[in-house]
């Protein structure tokens, strides 16, 4: 609670009502009054607390997002269990070069300072780089590991799909945004993300 609110004095108008033009009114000032805190129907429904994680262990496409001009998307589907072992594989070596939200955030500043020196919108002299996410869907995350069945999130569990319409996505099964009808986010699909500055700087390769 912020402080001012803490310090909140309620005020009470007297009014002294009068024939005729002089009405006259006196504010007193009241007691301090607390804030009434939660009760408990509501604690138990606020928000769980989160970990607080480095930037280094954050995905820089969600903070602070790659933005850049070139993208590739690779949607993934693995089943049986040779498929399965070749994309653990796959994605170990993947791992490595995962963009963290501190190299993501550091490659943004530098580019914006070259911007603001150069006072052009492509700076010739920013370097080209290639930055690479990874997302798992729940039903994919547990044909990887069994420890996904722990996760507390029930919304991830649920899956983009079964809460496609919370987010404003058509319900219609005849739109093209209904779930049914996406080329990727599907139960089961993986995505891998590879954005760049320029295509020819691996943007596509990488993947």
């Amino acid at each position: 609670m912020r402080q001012w609110q803490r310090k909140l004095r309620l005020c009470r108008m007297n009014r002294h009502h009068h024939q005729g033009p002089n009405t006259v009114a006196t504010i007193v000032p009241l007691k301090r009054v607390p804030i009434c805190s939660m009760d408990n129907d509501m604690q138990k429904q606020a928000a769980p607390l989160e970990p607080v994680l480095e930037m280094d262990d954050i995905q820089g496409l969600v903070i602070p997002g790659f933005f850049k001009p070139h993208m590739t998307l690779l949607g993934v589907r693995y089943e049986g269990d040779q498929v399965i072992n070749n994309f653990k594989k796959f994605a170990g070596e993947l791992a490595h070069g995962i963009a963290t939200a501190k190299q993501t955030l550091d490659n943004r500043r530098e580019y914006r300072r070259l911007r603001t020196t150069q006072k052009v919108r492509y700076p010739a002299e920013a370097r080209a780089v290639v930055l690479t996410a990874v997302g798992f869907t729940y039903s994919g995350l547990t044909k990887l590991t069994p420890g996904a069945t722990d996760m507390p999130s029930e919304a991830y569990k649920a899956g983009l799909p079964a809460r496609a319409a919370l987010l404003g996505d058509p319900s219609d099964p005849e739109n093209e945004g209904h779930p049914s009808n996406w080329v990727v986010g599907k139960p089961g699909m993986e995505l891998a993300d590879a954005a760049g500055d320029a295509a020819q700087h691996g943007c596509y390769s990488r993947l």
